[in-house]
């Protein structure tokens, strides 16, 4: 499976200490020179950017066209990152994304792309063995600011069997 990151899902993940974990569940997840660009160039000095420069298990990956994206994010009210992922996704015959924002997760299943997000890779990454506390790292992304309606949270360790988070 060839799986394909925006940038805040990096920028989230990489709050959370959870970067390498990427490699550890798929082996290599590829970014769009523009996502590398918003996390990395654009965001310096940012949460992400280390992580995803020193990452041995993220490739950087050209876009092609990027009128082409800037245009569709214009049209759907998205960023180059998230669109750049979808069109690169939609490129790669069995391909993911990885997602969080509604609008941008919206835009790549229209489009028939398969999408997750930072719940959902958590979870698997639980189910795996590579996350031993979900609770932990739901309470991490709360603690980090991530936007996101506590019931998706309350809803995710109901189905593991956990308690829910305080």
């Amino acid at each position: 499976m060839t799986v394909f990151s925006d940038a805040s899902a990096l920028i989230t993940l990489a709050r959370i200490r959870r970067i390498a974990s990427l490699a550890d569940l798929f082996g290599r997840v590829r970014i769009s020179t523009v996502v590398f660009d918003e996390v990395v160039v654009a965001g310096a000095s940012l949460p992400g950017a280390m992580e995803v420069l020193k990452s041995e298990g993220i490739d950087v990956v050209p876009v092609g066209d990027l009128k082409m994206v800037a245009q569709l994010g214009k049209l759907n009210g998205l960023g180059m990152g998230e669109v750049s992922t979808v069109i690169l996704t939609e490129n790669c015959e069995g391909g993911i994304s990885i997602i969080d924002e509604i609008k941008g997760r919206r835009f790549a299943e229209a489009r028939g792309v398969k999408v997750i997000g930072c719940v959902g890779l958590l979870e698997v990454m639980y189910r795996h063995g590579i996350v031993r506390d979900l609770r932990d790292e739901y309470k991490a992304l709360v603690r980090f600011g991530m936007r996101i309606d506590r019931r998706i949270l309350a809803n995710s360790l109901e189905r593991h069997g956990l308690a829910r988070l305080d």
